[in-house]
């Protein structure tokens, strides 16, 4: 009995459940519900207070001073190492860094000194030797164009008087000969016809007769031979001594052309390998002089100035590393000429080594103060102000940034440790700012404004921005402290 009682309650109750939820008033309240309500745009007190911006960086510490160690020989390139100090070993300006093998140099410097000797003494000869030749090549030429002038004075002899002497020599010769003939014979003649009129004995006058028939023979001879004489002297002596004379003038003006191009240019020969002896002698003296000045250089490889030794060099106050020198500045090991093997860093650091990005640049200015800390020592806080700005990128996108040291750093710092800090690149005691989401600008035009609370309603005010940082925008012109904004565009604006 007492469950079925239950059970009619229990579809009593379901069915007053079910015409509550299907009744006017239950639907227009859940109507109600579903329908959004507006509510006003948040809004944000505008007060004057404190705006700084902050660059975050990260830099290098740099020393105070620093001197780079390289070897720069002026001839010398065998650099083998025999001992080098530790790297980390403090040094005083004046210690021995490295001991180089210098047993070949010395050496090269003994066979230059003897070089340089036998070059000085073949020098003295060429110039003995050049000296004479200017002397004998003017008195060479001179004999050659005596020579030619000898034979043009002998031609020219030869036209204007020899040839026609000859001539006449040669025609006076057969003349003479002619005559002691026509003198002989006609005395032969005279002889017979006296001798037919006299009374001398008959030998005396084949005595007589006889000489003189030989007189005439022998005048016939000499007429003959005359004769033969004249004609080789006309047809072949006097033509065949013209054309000796004429060649010969014209061969000695060709030795004269050949003399004097040969002489010169002799001379000129002489003059050159006189001039690169000379040079030979003074480059083998400058070797010299270089080979000994590279033994008093790399006989004392010193500190310049005190500090810590790292192998490797320093840059910008970043190291290079132990590793990329340390083989070669083992016993038996050699560096490279130009290098820098080694740097000395003062133990101050005075200064830190930052680069800064492009777009960043234009916050950073001389004097920008901040503060930092080395990586290694977070509370060691120290103050810093920008001593320099780079102008030139260092890097793409980068520029060089030099920071001082402002407060004395209580923490062994050295020279290529890390560190952060920040830059103060802007700080405005009372600032009047706003949410970046309240500062709108229509399309297409460069004017910021913001919707002010006025009254039950808003008004929209022009405002001029000045810097944003962290979500927040300055504002210099058009609001002002106690105005309350709108964070966002207000419905139906």
């Amino acid at each position: 009995m007492t469950k079925r009682i239950a059970l009619s309650y229990l579809v009593w109750l379901t069915g007053v459940l079910l015409l509550a939820a299907t009744s006017p008033v239950a639907a227009d309240e859940e109507a109600k519900k579903e329908v959004p309500q507006s509510k006003p745009p948040a809004t944000h007190t505008v007060t004057a207070e404190p705006f700084r911006i902050e660059l975050n960086l990260t830099g290098t510490f740099e020393s105070e001073h620093t001197a780079e160690i390289s070897l720069r020989p002026k001839v010398w390139s065998k650099l083998d190492v025999k001992s080098a100090i530790d790297h980390g070993t403090d040094v005083k300006k004046g210690d021995q860094l490295v001991e180089l093998d210098l047993e070949d140099l010395r050496r090269a410097i003994v066979s230059a000194e003897q070089t340089l000797a036998v070059s000085k003494l073949s020098l003295k000869e060429a110039e003995v030797g050049l000296e004479a030749q200017h002397k004998t090549t003017p008195m060479t030429i001179k004999a050659a164009e005596r020579t030619v002038k000898n034979a043009n004075d002998d031609l020219q002899y030869f036209f204007a008087v020899e040839r026609d002497q000859a001539i006449k020599d040669a025609e006076r010769s057969l003349k003479s000969s002619q005559f002691a003939l026509e003198y002989a014979t006609e005395e032969l003649n005279q002889l017979r016809q006296m001798y037919k009129a006299d009374d001398l004995t008959e030998e005396t006058e084949e005595i007589i007769l006889k000489r003189a028939e030989r007189s005439v023979e022998s005048a016939q001879f000499s007429l003959d031979s005359a004769k033969l004489r004249t004609a080789k002297s006309l047809r072949t002596i006097i033509p065949r001594r013209e054309v000796e004379l004429t060649e010969s003038t014209k061969q000695e003006s060709l030795n004269l052309v050949k003399t004097v191009t040969t002489l010169t240019a002799g001379l000129t020969k002489a003059e050159i390998g006189f001039e690169k002896q000379r040079l030979d002698y003074i480059l083998a003296a400058k070797k010299l002089d270089e080979l000994r000045t590279d033994l008093k250089t790399l006989a004392a490889i010193i500190a310049p100035i005190d500090g810590l030794v790292y192998y490797g060099r320093v840059q910008n106050g970043k190291w290079s590393g132990k590793g990329t020198n340390e083989a070669d500045l083992q016993p038996g090991g050699a560096v490279a000429a130009k290098k820098v093997f080694m740097t000395i860093v003062s133990p101050k650091v005075v200064r830190i080594r930052t680069s800064i990005s492009e777009k960043d640049l234009f916050q950073v200015r001389l004097g920008t103060k901040g503060q930092g800390a080395p990586t290694a020592f977070p509370d060691a806080k120290v103050g810093l102000k920008v001593s320099s700005v780079g102008r030139i990128p260092s890097a793409p996108g980068q520029f060089d940034c030099v920071i001082d040291i402002v407060d004395d750093i209580d923490s062994p710092v050295s020279a290529g440790m890390s560190c952060k800090f920040s830059l103060a690149t802007y700080d405005q005691p009372k600032a009047l700012t706003v949410p970046e989401s309240s500062v709108l600008a229509d399309a297409g035009t460069e004017e910021s404004y913001v919707y002010v609370v006025d009254g039950d309603g808003h008004a929209r005010r022009t405002v001029t921005t000045g810097r944003q940082h962290n979500g927040r925008l300055e504002i210099i012109k058009g609001i002002q402290a106690g105005d309350e904004v709108l964070l966002s565009k207000p419905e139906g604006e």
